[in-house]
């Protein structure tokens, strides 16, 4: 089993240039899911790679948490029925 890598929450927003309060406002949306040891928050690969999309999204098109939310559903809608394409394909 392959050992989950995880960025702490902290400096993911360093990094990118957000603020903390921003991140938690992702994850009250349940946009983004951290993961919690010993008091400190950490994201693993997948909920990076969302975080840094919806982070992009903010910043590059002016979008409010409930336009990301939005997209959000939208994307997940995307997926399932490109799914169901291809298991119709084969």
């Amino acid at each position: 089993m392959e050992k989950e890598t995880l960025i702490m929450v902290k400096s993911f927003c360093s990094s990118c240039s957000i603020s903390t309060e921003l991140f938690h406002q992702l994850k009250e949306y349940g946009l983004i899911v951290t993961i919690e040891q010993d008091d400190i928050e950490y994201l693993n690969d997948e909920n990076l790679m969302k975080a840094e999309q919806f982070i992009r999204l903010h910043k590059t098109l002016h979008i409010n948490m409930e336009g990301l939310d939005v997209v959000a559903h939208l994307l997940d809608k995307i997926n399932r029925l490109e799914e169901e394409l291809r298991q119709f394909r084969h």
